[in-house]
């Protein structure tokens, strides 16, 4: 649908266009006509293409959707924006209502001059991202960045509101996005027109305009720079509160430790340490024992052992196979106080059956907020914690904790009765 955009210090503007195509398989008046007749026109603009463009687009207006000299918004955007391929997604005053706009090569990209609501909009987003050879590093103008976060697409986000956009041209601008009135006339005199109106154009340009424009790169540099670091800053949080293992893993580690041999070739398993994707098994020697009885007698699929100086002991690395877990999202951490009183609840609960179970005490940012914009951003918190205790209670121990807890190290000690030792990560919000 189309919509008159307040353009702040000029007027009103046009968005949501359809730009249609001049082939130019017959002569440039005579398609006009044609496709003018069929839209009941009485505004006609013709877009300002590259020179290297054979095909030409035009679009109309009639009468109806406005009776004053209409100017596009889509040419003013182009005129504020340096780039010949760039996408925008601009909220306009009205609640849930989004103008989008896409140049591809200095034209205008199919159906990509649109005003509807946030999901009609984002929908047409995803399309023209598809519809890209590479949309990696595709300039996006917005004044809404969070909307972009989620896709898969590596963009770079710029600034870009109806108010920057006010302050990103010049009056020249404005006169070259205005419609003409449209009537079958022949090209000499639309040449004379075009003419007359470039002459308008130089007029009106001074040397007023060389403060507007340094205030305009100003507030437009600061705006892109504010939107780039917020984005940078929220992918540093994702990160961060991600740094840890999911409690899930311990069923792997618990797994693999209940699978190793207890001796092999005089050699007796000792302890087993974890973290990430792999367990430490630390082997013994008995008497007799030698590193040629363990190499000839382990099992063939595991790797080398780590030989150290010390000849009573072998480290043998122990790959686990850990299942594909969800990253943890900032929405699902809870406040630090409340997760500060379940787990010093739990720690109450668990010295009664001999897990001990030390509460956070430092917390911290998971990510430094710096740069414009970062104290408008709730950064989340994170701190360590222990827990020890008799091995066969880790899993109930585990399943008690909070589900957002990242597990960092988990260590097993065989003597007379088996132990654990575990390290871990407490995220919140402050």
């Amino acid at each position: 649908m189309l919509k008159h955009l307040d353009v702040p210090g000029y007027g009103q503007a046009i968005a949501g266009l359809d730009w249609l195509t001049l082939d130019g398989l017959e002569s440039q008046g005579t398609e006009i006509r044609q496709l003018a007749r069929s839209s009941n026109a009485a505004w006609q603009i013709l877009w300002p293409a590259p020179a290297d463009e054979h095909e030409k687009r035009i679009a109309f207006v009639t009468k109806v959707e406005s009776k004053a000299k209409p100017r596009s918004a889509a040419v003013l955007l182009t005129a504020a924006i340096p780039d010949s391929t760039f996408l925008s997604l601009i909220t306009l005053e009205e609640q849930d209502s989004y103008w989008v706009f896409a140049l591809a090569k200095g034209m205008p990209a199919k159906r990509m001059d649109f005003v509807g609501s946030v999901h009609d909009a984002m929908n047409l987003v995803r399309d023209f991202l598809t519809s890209q050879p590479s949309s990696q590093d595709l300039p996006v103008y917005t004044d809404q960045p969070e909307l972009f976060l989620e896709l898969p697409n590596r963009m770079d986000l710029r600034s870009m509101s109806v108010e920057i956009l006010s302050h990103s041209i010049e009056s020249q601008d404005y006169v070259k996005a205005a419609f003409k009135r449209y009537s079958p006339v022949s090209l000499p005199l639309v040449i004379t027109v075009s003419l007359l109106a470039a002459a308008v154009v130089g007029y009106l340009v001074n040397d007023a305009h060389v403060q507007v424009q340094r205030k305009r790169d100003a507030a437009q540099a600061r705006a892109q720079e504010q939107a780039q670091n917020l984005a940078r800053l929220q992918q540093a949080i994702d990160a961060g509160i991600n740094l840890a293992m999911p409690i899930d893993v311990l069923k792997e580690y618990t797994d693999s430790l209940h699978k190793l041999p207890v001796a092999i070739g005089g050699w007796r398993l000792a302890g087993i340490v974890c973290q990430a994707s792999q367990c430490m098994a630390r082997y013994s020697a008995q008497p007799l024992a030698t590193w040629l009885s363990y190499s000839q007698l382990k099992p063939a699929q595991w790797p080398e052992p780590e030989l150290g100086s010390d000849i009573d002991q072998i480290e043998q690395p122990i790959p686990v196979a850990l299942a594909h877990t969800t990253p943890r999202k900032l929405e699902q951490l809870q406040l630090r106080s409340r997760l500060n009183f379940e787990i010093g609840n739990l720690a109450q609960v668990a010295r009664l059956v001999g897990v001990s179970l030390e509460t956070p005490s430092t917390w911290e940012n998971v990510t430094p907020a710096t740069g414009p914009g970062a104290e408008t951003v709730q950064v989340p918190v994170r701190a360590s914690f222990t827990a020890t205790g008799p091995a066969y209670l880790l899993r109930d121990f585990a399943r008690r904790l909070p589900p957002t807890i990242g597990i960092t190290e988990v260590s097993f000690f065989l003597k007379d009765t088996t132990t654990f030792a575990l390290k871990g990560e407490a995220y919140a919000r402050p």
